[in-house]
């Protein structure tokens, strides 16, 4: 049993309405993505963070309470660990939001925290852990649809020469190397890159084909050609080779076989895994999604392209909006994608079907 509403600890509430999220999903869907409770965890742990951090600068103000980084830090876990929902308000949740808007968080980031938050107390509130649901008062105006922010032209070729660029002796910049790459040329959500294992990859002479794991356990395998038609100088059919697909699969071969790319995660493991996951963390577990947001976002700065709201969904997107600009059927690409519905891709990327509609149109009679 968890403890009364006015001792009920955060992190213990958050863990129970994990438990309840989780079981929830089973019993209506029968399946549970462990990403979109991660993502639920995410939100409520930078709220706590955030209070925890704001009582700690108060007291930072007096000297006598505070001295060194040790005693900070110690601090700080205490603080976190006996934390109890009971001692947050509404207000603290809208200081929060305010304080997210400064630092430069978009609206939709927002509206996702602020429903983790009311879905939170809400439940806490049907199961009797709490007595006042604080996230209901809360109210956000309802966003205008946005096209998806794909990368501009001159931006992919920045954030690709980036990439290249990346030094492959440094394990850790490897790592992101690939990952980044990986969602650019199949065009996955970065959650399910995160969930991809090594028998999740397939590479062959002539293609490279991707299994992922999409939302609602669904599975689509993508196949990367390594070449397309073509014909010689005298007309014979001979296959062409695409640069570009080719040095991905020869990215994915040397992060694969290197000591210095998956083998080097791998060897700091004293358990022996035969399919493990290809993007992990120093602390020998799959990379998460936190940090694998910061180490997007730390190239974003370096190629100062921070005001422009990407996000690694952005990469998704630019995938995405390429296989349409070069002709590939709206169908084709939402079975791509893994969108339930070919609706949702041409609301998605209606911007990219109404270029091709120009184009067609300019040429008609």
């Amino acid at each position: 049993m968890l403890n009364s509403a006015k001792n009920l600890s955060f992190l213990k509430a958050k863990a129970f309405f994990l438990e309840e999220k989780e079981k929830e999903r089973l019993i209506r869907t029968g399946s549970v993505s462990p990403l979109t409770l991660s993502q639920y965890g995410y939100h409520l742990d930078h709220l706590l963070d955030f209070l925890v951090n704001k009582k700690i600068k108060l007291e930072k103000k007096n000297p006598s309470q505070l001295q060194s980084k040790l005693e900070i830090q110690k601090r700080f876990e205490f603080l976190r660990a006996s934390w109890t929902v009971n001692e947050i308000i509404t207000e603290d949740i809208e200081r929060y939001l305010i304080w997210h808007t400064k630092n430069g968080s978009g609206q939709s980031t927002l509206s996702t925290e602020l429903y983790s938050y009311r879905s939170f107390w809400k439940l806490l509130k049907e199961k009797k852990r709490v007595e006042v649901d604080i996230a209901a008062p809360i109210k956000r105006k309802a966003q205008a649809y946005q096209e998806a922010p794909h990368l501009k032209e001159k931006h992919i070729e920045k954030f690709q020469n980036y990439l290249r660029g990346m030094d492959e002796s440094d394990p850790l910049q490897f790592r992101n190397k690939v990952l980044f790459s990986t969602i650019c040329k199949f065009g996955c959500r970065i959650t399910e890159a995160l969930t991809l294992k090594r028998k999740s990859i397939l590479l062959k002479s002539e293609e490279v084909i991707c299994s992922i794991q999409g939302k609602g356990n669904k599975k689509r395998v993508l196949p990367l050609p390594l070449f397309e038609d073509g014909v010689d100088a005298n007309g014979n059919f001979l296959p062409k080779a695409i640069p570009g697909h080719f040095e991905f699969s020869e990215l994915l071969e040397r992060y694969f076989k290197s000591g210095n790319g998956l083998p080097w995660f791998l060897s700091r493991s004293k358990e022996e895994n035969k399919d493990p996951f290809i993007f992990q963390s120093t602390r020998l577990n799959r990379l998460g999604y936190r940090m694998a947001l910061i180490d997007f976002h730390k190239i974003i700065n370096e190629l100062r392209l921070d005001g422009y709201g990407y996000s690694p969904h952005s990469l998704r997107h630019t995938a995405a909006t390429n296989w349409l600009n070069s002709q590939v059927d709206l169908k084709t690409v939402s079975e791509l994608l893994g969108h339930a519905s070919v609706l949702t891709t041409g609301t998605i990327y209606s911007h990219s079907e109404a270029s091709k509609l120009r184009r067609g149109l300019s040429k008609s009679l």
